[in-house]
């Protein structure tokens, strides 16, 4: 039987384009430590990493599915990365289990950061959390829980931080914040993020702000509702740096209006309010009013911000930190079947979590195939073309 080449068409025929590719992966994974003896280290660790992630792209979604795709692609592998033989599952189960988390997740953010959103003007980063549901401890609770830094302009995650539980998010996101550079960059968080001291690292590190107000912070939240009920009530007229805007959306019988108003009123208890979040310049108050079959609901949001925008400009602001549930929560759930994963020994949720998060990337930053991220998995396992195409987009176009 005639040894198995690599697709006809792929976009790799070339020795140049192969060697571009290995520089390219080398680059991105050498920060990351490899844990393994000297002594005990039949493959390199770059090849591993990428064949990992390569499983992961082409549908595979625990150890043994990555296990089976690496021991049924062979061919590809030889010949890709130069490998006279191919890893077995326990190297690969060692290796996911006792690598470091931390650094494997930094050396990619980093990566992604350097060459893809380094340069993108205007950013808006979106920080929001994520529990892995089926990672479970031995008194069977959720003990991972990940906070995501998401570049909504390019939909690409740029980082990300472990907390042992979600309660410890408001210490992980200053310290997300560090690890990535976000000058310039406007920073949407939720209500778990708005606390004083998240807000000076945003200002201290030349970013902007739009955070979520709950009764987590009750005299800031009930000070901001006494001053849009009396601007209600006063229809804005005498409400100074105030300003508003609507929109409606219909569809599916369903119809949405959604009134934004903002406000910079530096009089009363807010002027105070002023001098203890920094830089705080606008209020905002998002009312969404949806009615479904009759049956109509209002929902009222509050929200601070150091900008001075219009009030459309922000409700594009607010609305876009939503995608981070689409484009990201709901992806890893619904294609990755993340919740599904039972890993849970040593490092394995983690840095499963983390290929996870690799190969979304990958996928959103590929545009030329017009189609959802489902089937553009679905053809990377069925054949290397598509595979190829989205890791030489990824990896080596630069432009």
């Amino acid at each position: 039987m005639p040894k198995k080449k690599l697709d006809q068409y792929s976009d790799f025929e070339k020795e140049s384009d192969i060697q571009a590719f290995k520089d390219s992966i080398n680059e991105f994974f050498k920060d990351v430590p490899d844990p393994r003896s000297r002594d005990n280290c039949k493959f390199p660790l770059t090849s591993l990493l990428v064949m990992m992630l390569m499983a992961v792209i082409a549908g595979a979604n625990n150890i043994l599915a990555i296990n089976d795709y690496i021991q049924e692609k062979q061919y590809l592998f030889r010949e890709l990365l130069g490998l006279n033989r191919i890893p077995q599952y326990n190297t690969l189960w060692w290796l996911i289990t006792r690598m470091n988390p931390e650094k494997f997740a930094s050396s990619f953010y980093k990566w992604v950061e350097d060459v893809r959103v380094k340069n993108i003007p205007d950013k808006i980063i979106h920080v929001d959390g994520k529990c892995l549901r089926g990672a479970l401890n031995n008194k069977g609770n959720q003990n991972i829980h990940i906070v995501h830094a998401w570049s909504s302009k390019e939909s690409l995650l740029i980082g990300q931080l472990k907390t042992d539980e979600k309660s410890n998010e408001i210490t992980a996101i200053p310290e997300l914040l560090d690890l990535i550079d976000i000058e310039g960059a406007i920073i949407t968080i939720d209500a778990a993020g708005c606390q004083k001291n998240v807000v000076d690292k945003i200002c201290n590190k030349g970013a902007h702000y739009v955070l979520a107000v709950k009764g987590n912070q009750p005299t800031l939240h009930n000070e901001i509702i006494d001053l849009f009920e009396t601007a209600h009530d006063q229809k804005f007229y005498y409400v100074p740096n105030s300003d508003l805007f609507e929109s409606v959306e219909k569809g599916h019988g369903r119809i949405e209006k959604r009134s934004i108003a903002i406000c910079s009123d530096t009089s009363g208890p807010l002027d105070d309010m002023k001098k203890v979040w920094k830089g705080l310049e606008t209020f905002i108050e998002v009312t969404t009013e949806r009615t479904l079959h009759d049956k109509t609901s209002i929902e009222k949001r509050y929200y601070i911000s150091d900008l001075i925008l219009s009030a459309k400009e922000f409700g594009e602001i607010i609305r876009t930190h939503w995608s981070v549930e689409n484009n990201l929560h709901w992806k890893l759930d619904v294609i990755f079947k993340e919740d599904e994963s039972r890993a849970n020994i040593l490092h394995a949720a983690e840095n499963l979590a983390t290929l996870r998060r690799m190969a979304l990337d990958v996928f959103n930053y590929e545009t030329e195939l017009k189609m959802g991220t489902t089937q553009k998995r679905r053809r990377a396992g069925w054949g290397d073309t598509t595979l190829i195409k989205l890791l030489d987009n990824f990896f080596v176009k630069k432009f």
